[in-house]
């Protein structure tokens, strides 16, 4: 079963480990990461570490783009890469290297022409109705309108295909109503999203039967270290995991949405999945800056989630 990714605004990460930051003075790194991202790359790079196969288009453009299309074909991902005219951005993050602290800063990213857009989209588009899995994550660059994934959903939905989308703010609000197979939330964004407090375990479950009720299959409300809750047709579960020294948070998400994708697309079993996707978030937090989590640490971590049905 066929997996696809979408990356529409994708970035090479630099991370800087200091040891204490400074303002006005010099800080000098004690090392220096680097790694292609963006959400879609993030989760077929965590798929391909688990042993499985996707598809990533990627908009690429300019040295960075070459960079990034560089390194992931070295780390053996099948690319479908659309090239733009614009220098692909560039995210930078500094790290306390002992407090773990992080200041992060995003690039907005170039801006796609109308001719770059409709090529893309033509390319995507041109896929063949089967029973497989698009994944639409992260962030939306300029050129694009705040619709696209809502867009994109109407059609592949058409198509056959089950479309997970993981984003924040008006892409998300605009993809839900095109009824997405499954979304993956954090706190904020199921707030945002929903215009309402959560602040226990009974809102996020008024909150997941609000979102299966408007069509969505299966709802992953992250709640970070203290793990995430499971909304689907068989009920509302908890998975916890055990307590880790977190190094990086950054694409821990992407992480459980590609475990998910991995395993669900092999075993139709949402709560297995959701047990392994949880495990991968966790092992990413193991892990510095912005790299991704090894399949051992998957493994080893999977035994140890404690998974509970918590509502009916």
């Amino acid at each position: 079963m066929q997996i696809i990714t979408v990356t529409l605004n994708p970035t090479i990460d630099i991370t800087y480990l200091v040891s204490e930051l400074v303002f006005d003075d010099t800080n000098r790194a004690l090392g220096v990461l680097k790694d292609p991202g963006g959400k879609g790359i993030d989760v077929s790079r965590v798929i391909s570490e688990l042993g499985g196969n996707s598809k990533a288009f990627v908009l690429l453009g300019g040295y960075t783009g070459y960079e990034i299309k560089d390194r992931l074909k070295k780390l053996g991902l099948n690319l479908e890469v659309i090239n733009i005219k614009g220098e692909t951005r560039t995210n930078v993050i500094i790290e306390d290297n002992y407090t773990h602290d992080q200041i992060r800063i995003n690039a907005p990213g170039p801006e796609i022409s109308p001719e770059e857009r409709e090529w893309f989209l033509k390319k995507l588009l041109s896929l063949k109705p089967q029973d497989g899995f698009l994944v639409l994550s992260g962030s939306i660059p300029r050129g694009f309108e705040p619709d696209i994934y809502r867009v994109l959903i109407d059609e592949f939905n058409q198509k056959g295909f089950k479309c997970i989308l993981d984003a924040d703010g008006e892409p998300l609000k605009e993809g839900v109503k095109a009824k997405p197979f499954m979304i993956k939330p954090n706190t904020y964004e199921l707030e945002r999203l929903l215009d309402m407090s959560i602040k226990k375990i009974d809102d996020y479950i008024e909150a997941g039967k609000k979102l299966l009720e408007d069509g969505i299959e299966i709802i992953i409300m992250s709640m970070g270290a203290k793990g995430a809750i499971l909304a689907c047709e068989s009920g509302f579960y908890r998975a916890v995991p055990p307590r880790v020294a977190v190094q990086s948070t950054v694409g821990a998400g992407d992480s459980l949405v590609a475990a998910f994708v991995w395993n669900y697309s092999q075993s139709g079993d949402p709560v297995d999945a959701f047990k392994w996707g949880v495990a991968a978030g966790t092992a990413t937090a193991l892990t510095p800056g912005t790299q991704l989590c090894s399949r051992i640490d998957v493994e080893n971590l999977y035994k140890r989630i404690k998974l509970k049905r918590i509502a009916e």
